[in-house]
């Protein structure tokens, strides 16, 4: 899987124009292979980033506590 959103993008762009352009039944077959195999790609990556963003999340609000524990301790 491209760990590039953009890159990620991109596949799914060519795989689409190479379905959408298929001539024949086994073409087809194989592009549209192609092509899920492409959207499967981007809904990870799209896991992957959302997972991110939630330890990040976690760790602000860790980061907020030792914050706050640290100005009720000098109080």
């Amino acid at each position: 899987m491209p760990d590039d959103l953009g890159t990620t993008l991109e596949i799914l762009r060519r795989n689409y124009e190479d379905l959408d352009s298929s001539k024949s039944d086994e073409q087809l077959r194989h592009n549209m292979q192609n092509f899920l195999a492409s959207v499967n790609s981007l809904v990870a990556h799209s896991y992957r980033i959302a997972g991110e963003h939630e330890e990040t999340e976690e760790w602000e609000v860790e980061q907020k506590m030792r914050e706050l524990q640290e100005l009720l301790d000098g109080i």
